[in-house]
């Protein structure tokens, strides 16, 4: 019971940290298990992780989610046509648009890709290009905000998060690395970023959920437990890491997890 409650914590806060830091919580995950003797294929644990991580973001974000929605209610049902109201009802509509790309290529293709590029060849080759592209838009500082996002912003956002299904890849980084190609600044690419996290993590874990339920996966009262533990951790990591984060990104130190993710993706094709 102790051994299986240490793996559970390390999982959950190896899942809280590298999930919201542009370092890929999926390739984390996996090079954990070859380095450790981990075991992650036990899907409940994953569904339980990105739950506490999904429950962490949406603190950190409930009063601009509350705001967000209030006013475009009231924009859409009660004709309140404020700029504040039509600001949210934009910004809900470009949300939509950005979260299509990975809603539709992870409904199809996720198990697939998954399956061929869950190596850690590819995880190293993927850490590598995370890390270039990270390095190459540092000095691009961009000038709008997320009132500013237009359809080909939301639709070009969309498609590199998409991008993100792939282990290697982190979906964090490689969406705010399409929000900076977009011209938004550091700050509004990230906030987009973990904004769009919300509603791509609710549809993947209802679906977890659903085939959890089913009676595929069952589970022992230990596992449970031990399952709810790691939420527990993995939500109060997160919310850490993602403070931390702002924090970096108002210095300008985006650069530090290009150069992680380098020395990484490097270790990993040498070992």
């Amino acid at each position: 019971m102790l051994i299986n409650l240490l793996k559970y914590i390390l999982l959950a806060i190896i899942q809280g940290i590298s999930e919201i830091l542009p370092i890929s919580s999926s390739g984390h995950l996996i090079i954990s298990q070859k380095l450790l003797g981990l075991d992650i294929s036990n899907m409940s644990t994953s569904i339980f992780l990105h739950i506490g991580s999904l429950i962490a973001v949406i603190i950190f974000y409930f009063s601009t989610l509350k705001v967000m929605g209030s006013n475009a209610f009231k924009y859409v049902l009660k004709k309140d046509k404020s700029s504040e109201g039509k600001n949210s009802w934009h910004l809900i509509l470009m949300m939509l648009i950005s979260i299509l790309p990975a809603g539709i290529l992870g409904l199809i293709f996720k198990s697939k890709i998954e399956e061929i590029f869950s190596t850690t060849l590819f995880i190293g080759i993927n850490l590598i290009i995370t890390a270039i592209l990270l390095l190459l838009l540092t000095r691009n500082k961009g000038t709008k905000s997320i009132d500013d996002i237009k359809f080909k912003d939301a639709l070009t956002i969309g498609i590199f998060q998409a991008i993100g299904i792939m282990p290697g890849i982190s979906r964090s980084g490689i969406t705010t690395i399409g929000g900076k190609v977009s011209k938004l600044k550091d700050e509004d690419a990230i906030n987009y970023s973990f904004l769009l996290f919300i509603p791509v993590a609710l549809g993947t874990g209802l679906l977890e959920i659903i085939e959890l339920c089913t009676g595929k996966l069952i589970l022992t009262e230990q596992e449970i437990i031990l399952n709810v533990i790691g939420a527990i951790i993995s939500m109060v990591v997160t919310y850490i890491s993602l403070k931390l984060l702002l924090k970096i990104i108002k210095k300008g130190k985006l650069y530090y997890f290009s150069l992680y993710c380098l020395i990484v993706g490097i270790l990993v094709l040498i070992f």
